[in-house]
Order: structure tokens, then C-alpha cells, then sequence
């Protein structure tokens, strides 16, 4: 994800706000697009994450299927593996975010 904020400068304008990926093992990662440029920071199980326009709970296989593209955000949250909670107007856009991601993913050759 950070070489993807990084890379893309294009996310900020589109995101345009913070976001925390709390997942349920305690880490959690702080995208900041306020910032300029952009900054992807991990958050270990101790440190609080910082106040965010959007939260994002989930589990690591859920932010898994996101990232291969087997489940949307939409499902996600329709299925009650992904709690929002803030600026829904964010939430809207975090298929930007994954399709930056998925595109620094290595591919497989099989």
C-alpha cells in the first residue's frame, strides 16, 4: 500500500482524507492523503491510531480476498466482515485505494 500512495499521485486528489485499517489482530495501518505527499504509516498493537476521517475493522483474510479482488468493499460490508466508521463519502472510494495496491502485487506466473 505504501508504494502505491506513493506512486500515485492521483489517490490524493481523489481521496482527499485520512483512513485506519484496524485489523483484528491489533496492527493497524494510518493512510494519510491530508498530508502532502501522502503517507502510509503500520501501527503496532500498543500505539493508538491516530483520529481518522474514515476506520476500517476488519480481519487479515478479509483485507486478503480485497486485495485479490475476490470480494468488493460493497460485499465486505454487506457480509459483516468490514465495519465502517466515519465519512461514508471515503468509504465510497477505497475501490481506488485496493485497484492502486493490486497493481504494485506481484502476479502470479502459473
Amino acid at each position: 500500500m505504501t508504494v502505491a500512495v506513493s506512486e500515485d499521485p492521483s489517490l490524493a486528489k481523489k481521496f482527499r482524507g485520512s483512513v485506519v485499517f484496524q485489523m483484528d489482530d491489533g496492527e493497524a495501518i494510518f493512510v494519510d492523503f491530508k498530508a502532502t505527499p501522502a503517507m502510509v504509516q503500520t501501527l503496532e498493537e500498543s500505539s493508538k491510531p491516530p483520529k481518522a476521517d474514515l476506520t476500517v475493522k476488519t480481519n487479515l483474510k478479509t483485507m486478503q480476498l480485497l486485495l485479490i479482488k475476490k470480494l468488493t468493499p460493497q460485499q465486505a460490508f454487506m457480509k459483516r466482515k468490514l465495519k465502517l466508521k466515519g465519512n461514508m463519502g471515503l468509504a465510497m472510494k477505497l475501490n481506488a485505494l485496493l485497484a492502486a495496491t493490486r497493481k504494485q502485487l506481484p502476479t502470479s506466473k502459473l
